[in-house]
């Protein structure tokens, strides 16, 4: 990846693989441009505005990692994702969009839109 803000867009599904509380832990699998393929874990905590951290593993030492805050209702959810590093290619990565959910409890869908840059 060069300079400047580069398009970036990913999908999939999320699965919950445990709660405590307000707090939780979801699996993802996936396919992102650029990048490929992937598998990610995510952590967060909430039930009406939720706050997460994630990271996308591509394999080959190549990982993103990223931020979100959204709000949730009805087993669906919005927000916007911040960039907030990675490793491999994604070295020094930055970037930011908005992201969905749809589902629930344990399976869902998620999409992501927005840049990535490093």
């Amino acid at each position: 990846m060069g300079r400047g803000g580069n398009s970036f867009s990913a999908s999939g599904t999320y699965h919950v693989a445990s709660t405590h509380g307000s707090t939780y832990m979801l699996t993802l699998a996936g396919s992102a441009t650029p990048g490929g393929t992937f598998t990610g874990a995510v952590t967060g905590k909430g039930s009406k505005t939720l706050t997460e951290s994630a990271t996308l593993d591509f394999g080959n030492g190549d990982t993103l990692s990223y931020d979100t805050l959204s709000q949730a209702s009805n087993g669906q959810s919005a927000g916007t994702y911040t960039i907030t590093g990675g490793t491999g290619k994604y070295v020094g990565a930055t970037g930011s969009g908005t992201h969905t959910s749809a589902g629930g409890i344990p399976d869902g869908t998620w999409t992501m839109s927005g840049t990535v840059s490093n």
